[in-house]
């Protein structure tokens, strides 16, 4: 079968290594596209992966719009050129290449509706069909909804895919056996964070005081570091970084994404950002599996006690991880979820 995976974001070259891989090793012809933001060509590189072309995030709307265009024109050229059947990828263009004839495309997103609705109106009324865990809300879409038990992250982050290995944070010089925290502040940037907001400076500082004297703070952050906070700077390359993150004793963060990789890592997470509550895979993960804390900005006294808590309870590790031992028993591996689901579109009817 002829694969189209279009891949838009560095977390996305995660979420399809894999399927990808296993994908070739089965025969299927697999061509990649790419839109290159933050490091997405770098982890593709990283991962052997080579792009048949790709496209550049400019920031502006209006530049944005001129790029979905030129990527709608390229995927169209290859789906014909490649003889495309199945098209697979989180982003708008995708959808379209539907309406090139023949061809099934597969929108795979984690998000509500209510917090892409760019994506409803541009991109699902075309596709064949929304891969998404069965807890997010569809909506007006519901019918197109193609439900699985997981989250996108476990198609790289279950079991079967990842093993954390000590000596990469000590190839970086982080000591896995001593204590340290991961503080992750985000840019609040792309087009879904428009009215949101994460963390404040002051309460930034608030917490680097608070977790000093109990280990080594290491952060992430997305914006310039003040001075005197650059020799905390996490210097490791975005293809390790999940090795860092399964030893770290807690994980802090104003974002969405590597809160949920840490709790599923069996690390403990706190959020804090005005997402609370809009986040049916983050709900999940917080209300049923108590994997991760979430608290708005104004509830930035309660997020302190919560993280005291943490640091005084020498089994708070070892519990996260009995938690996450539960969430597997729930979840699949999404990759082979994946790989069965993409082959069966390729396959004749019964009766055929």
């Amino acid at each position: 079968m002829n694969i189209l995976v279009d891949i838009g974001h560095p977390a996305q070259v995660h979420l399809f290594k894999h399927f990808v891989r296993e994908a070739e090793r089965r025969g299927h012809a697999v061509t990649v596209y790419a839109r290159e933001k933050e490091h997405t060509l770098h982890l593709l590189a990283a991962e052997g992966i080579t792009p048949w072309g790709f496209t550049r995030a400019r920031g502006t709307l209006a530049w944005n719009m001129a790029e979905l265009l030129v990527r709608d024109i390229d995927i169209w050229r290859l789906v014909r050129r490649r003889r495309i059947q199945v098209a697979v990828g989180t982003s708008i263009p995708i959808s379209h290449a539907t309406l090139a004839g023949g061809v099934k495309s597969f929108v795979f997103n984690e998000d509500d509706l209510d917090v892409v609705p760019l994506m409803g109106k541009l991109a699902y009324p075309f596709c064949s069909g929304i891969v998404a865990p069965r807890c997010v809300r569809m909506g007006r879409w519901a019918h197109k909804h193609v439900a699985y038990d997981g989250y996108q992250k476990l198609a790289y982050l279950h079991p079967n895919r990842f093993t954390p290995d000590a000596a990469v944070p000590e190839r970086f010089g982080i000591n896995p056996r001593a204590p340290y925290f991961l503080l992750r502040l985000t840019a609040f940037n792309a087009y879904h964070d428009d009215s949101h907001w994460g963390l404040a400076p002051a309460q930034v500082r608030m917490l680097v005081e608070r977790l000093r004297p109990h280990g080594r703070v290491l952060i992430s952050s997305e914006n310039p570091l003040p001075a005197e906070w650059e020799s905390m700077r996490l210097s490791v390359p975005p293809e390790h970084i999940h090795h860092v993150m399964a030893f770290a004793q807690l994980f802090i963060g104003d974002g969405q994404s590597m809160i949920t990789e840490s709790a599923l890592l069996g690390t403990p997470a706190i959020r804090c950002n005005t997402f609370i509550g809009r986040s049916s895979v983050l709900d999940e993960i917080e209300n049923k599996y108590r994997l991760a804390h979430g608290f708005l900005p104004s509830q930035f006294a309660a997020m302190l006690e919560t993280i005291d808590a943490l640091l005084t309870n020498p089994h708070a590790k070892a519990e996260c991880q009995d938690k996450r031992n539960g969430l597997l028993r729930d979840k699949v591996d999404v990759t082979a979820w994946m790989l069965d689901f993409i082959e069966n579109q390729g396959r004749p009817a019964k009766g055929c």
